[in-house]
C-alpha cells in the first residue's frame, strides 16, 4: 500500500509540473484558431495539446494511459515543438545550448514515465482493479 501512495504522489508531481509547462507554453493554444496558423501548425499544435491534457488529466488519476499519452507527449513535444517538458528549463542557458538542454530535459521526462509505468504495472491496487 506504501508503494501505491508513493507512485500517486510522483504522478501527481509530474502533473502539476505538466501544469506548469502548459501555463508557459499556452501561446501554443493560439495555434488551435484556424486563422492563426497553417493546417500542419493547426493539428500538430492541437496534438500537442491533446497529448497534453490527456497526461496531465491521467496522471492526476493515476491511470496507466495518463503515462502512456505522456510517453506519446515527449516525442511530440521534442521533435515538433521543440518544447522542453520541465518549466523553465532553457532560461538559464544561452541560445546555443537550449536545443541540448531541452532534449536532456525532455529525456529525463521520458525516464520518469517509464518508472511510473513500471511501478503502476507492480502496483498491487493496479491488479485488483484489472481483475475485478
Amino acid at each position: 500500500m506504501h508503494l501505491v501512495n508513493r507512485t500517486t504522489s510522483f504522478s501527481r508531481v509530474v502533473a502539476l509540473t505538466l501544469v506548469l509547462v502548459l501555463a508557459e507554453r499556452w501561446q501554443l493554444v493560439t495555434f488551435l484558431a484556424p486563422k492563426n496558423a497553417t493546417p500542419l501548425l493547426f493539428i500538430v499544435s492541437g496534438l500537442w495539446l491533446a497529448l497534453m491534457l490527456a497526461s496531465i488529466v491521467g496522471l492526476f488519476q493515476h491511470q496507466r494511459w495518463g503515462v502512456w499519452s505522456l510517453i506519446a507527449l515527449v516525442p511530440v513535444s521534442t521533435i515538433l515543438h521543440g518544447i522542453p517538458l520541465i518549466p523553465f528549463a532553457t532560461a538559464a542557458f544561452p541560445l546555443e545550448m537550449r536545443p541540448f538542454v531541452m532534449t536532456a530535459a525532455n529525456i529525463l521526462v521520458l525516464l520518469v514515465a517509464l518508472v511510473l509505468h513500471k511501478a503502476q504495472a507492480k502496483s498491487p491496487a493496479r491488479e485488483s482493479l484489472i481483475t475485478t
